[in-house]
């Protein structure tokens, strides 16, 4: 996986609806961007891994990535599933960077911008909105942690995967005149709403019977968003 400058950067719209660019002057996001590197990587390849020390902060700006961290049995407990806009790698902002507290790896064909730590470091002692930006992305990563936490307490199997599938759609689903897809596998879709596997194919194979839902191997269609919730149904 090698990166190159990041002069000729082809999803500026990305770029300029990121979190982490937030509130900068035009001028000073020219100039950080331009510090930048840009990877193209495809599906299934490594970005950072858990336990390293944090030395790039990365930002997606094309395809998909799921960041997480391995058991002891070594199972995949999926934290987020990363879309373009997103940006992992935080702690490279902090003078002595902790180790990254989890991996990410590509889904999809991948482009990823990133910065060293020491350049990083310097754009954020330089420009305080950058690293007000970190935090608020950090904060809303935490929110969404304590919100899966607070669901496996109060909710049913079947509405944490309902809100876990309709939260995919508003973020990384493709729209088309049949409905919204996703490219999820039952078990990455498990680890996401905290449920096993099994519950997964059964609460699938029941909105499949009510026609709200369509599974293929590694594809799910959403026909029916309204009808996954039962307080909608």
């Amino acid at each position: 996986m090698s990166a190159t400058p990041a002069a000729d950067l082809s999803n500026a719209m990305t770029l300029s609806s990121a979190r982490l660019l937030d509130g900068l002057e035009p001028t000073v996001k020219t100039s950080f961007l331009g510090e930048a590197n840009k990877m193209e990587v495809p599906a299934n390849v490594q970005l950072c891994a858990e336990g390293q020390k944090a030395s790039h902060l990365f930002l997606l700006t094309k395809g998909h990535a799921k960041y997480y961290r391995l058991t002891n049995q070594g199972k995949q407990v999926i934290l987020y599933w990363l879309a373009p806009g997103d940006t992992f790698g935080l702690g490279t902002l902090l003078p002595d960077p902790p180790p990254y507290m989890g991996s990410a790896d590509s889904v999809s064909a991948c482009e990823v911008v990133s910065w060293e730590h020491a350049t990083i470091r310097r754009f954020a002692l330089t420009h305080p909105q950058l690293a007000c930006n970190a935090l608020a992305i950090v904060l809303n990563y935490l929110s969404l942690l304590t919100d899966r936490h607070t669901a496996i307490l109060g909710n049913a199997a079947n509405d944490r995967i309902a809100r876990t599938l309709l939260n995919l759609g508003k973020r990384k689903g493709n729209l088309n005149p049949s409905g919204v897809d996703l490219d999820i596998t039952n078990e990455e879709l498990a680890s996401l709403a905290d449920v096993s596997p099994f519950t997964v194919s059964r609460v699938l194979n029941e909105w499949r019977r009510k026609g709200a839902v369509t599974k293929r191997r590694k594809t799910l269609r959403i026909h029916a968003p309204e009808a996954l919730l039962p307080r909608s149904s």
